[in-house]
């Protein structure tokens, strides 16, 4: 129980900051249920092949709101099966995967795939350390019809109207138990620039800054039906500082299962999940904006369809219990 205190102890504590969050990348609400797209450790923790399919409508009855697809898939190389799990446990492993996602806000859209490496390296008989790397491409594009600028005839427009691709990678560690997780990663870790528009309607060459993600949660297991999964996460990028996120998801017997998050000075999300057998998971949350922007949206509508392919249900896979 102290684990848990302390989690929202720290939570309500850097609320002080009260800075806005202000990202380059893409928001979501169901990251609970794929931590492997923000954090590249997480790939290869199930030994079956996970994949997801998620897509998310931001500020629905806003003119140019972000829309964001995205395909994730990993899972472990060196498998082991079901019959054989508890010496899995004792043994590192390493996993590899993927993403492709594709987010739009107005004329500027993205387009990345990445791969991933991760390795595992056991503790003890409970917690695991891992490590993991993206690397992949990314697609910037600028959709001139789609913008009325100050000065038509400025050179800049005809560099725009190409396509820009330049690297695009991230890195991060996990550290993981039946129970417990805590991680960090850093994204965006090439740095690199973009098209965009400025306040005058003019093109010009922006930054990608680093993004930095720490997220913690525990998975209290209330009684035989019901476990309770605090959780917090914890965002950073210039110039902003901070900002964070604080969830509470609630799972009955493992198959249904519901949450709340309250994102600082954005939106309260409400999430559900039904998983009716070991191979198939879907999720869907709204988020109900709480910043200025509530005057002209409806809401956030985020579902993500989600696959395991391969294992039998024996095998020992902690994110199923988060």
């Amino acid at each position: 129980m102290m684990k848990i205190i302390l989690i929202f102890w720290c939570g309500f504590f850097l609320v002080s900051s009260g800075n806005l969050f202000s990202q380059q990348l893409p928001q979501y609400s169901q990251y609970m249920v794929n931590n492997f797209i923000m954090n590249p450790a997480v790939g290869g923790i199930s030994s079956d092949i996970d994949i997801k399919v998620g897509y998310r409508k931001q500020w629905v009855g806003f003119d140019g709101a972000p829309t964001t697809q995205f395909v994730s898939v990993n899972s472990a190389i060196n498998k082991i099966n079901g019959r054989h799990y508890r010496i899995r446990r004792k043994r590192p492993h390493q996993g590899i995967g993927g993403y492709m996602i594709k987010d739009e806000t107005g004329p500027l859209s993205k387009f990345g795939i990445y791969g991933n490496y991760a390795y595992h390296l056991p503790l003890s008989k409970k917690y695991y350390l891992s490590a993991g790397i993206f690397l992949g491409i990314l697609q910037n594009r600028l959709d001139l019809n789609k913008v009325t600028l100050s000065n038509p005839n400025d050179p800049s427009v005809f560099a725009a109207a190409a396509t820009k691709l330049s690297p695009d990678g991230a890195f991060g560690f996990w550290l993981y138990s039946e129970r417990f997780f805590t991680g960090f990663s850093i994204n965006q870790i090439f740095q690199t620039r973009m098209f965009s528009i400025n306040e005058n309607n003019s093109i010009i060459t922006s930054k990608l800054f680093n993004h930095y993600f720490f997220h913690i949660g525990y998975n209290i297991p209330y009684n035989e039906d019901w476990n309770i999964v605090p959780s917090v996460l914890y965002k950073s990028v210039r110039p902003v500082f901070l900002q964070f996120d604080l969830n509470l998801k609630v799972w009955y017997r493992k198959k249904i299962w519901g949450a709340v998050s309250y994102r600082l000075q954005d939106a309260i999300s409400f999430v559900t999940g039904f998983t009716p057998n070991k191979k198939l998971e879907i999720s869907y949350s709204y988020d109900l904006t709480t910043s200025k922007i509530q005057k002209y949206s409806s809401g956030v509508h985020e579902i993500i369809l989600g696959f395991r392919i391969g294992e039998k249900d024996e095998i020992w896979c902690p994110e199923k219990f988060w």
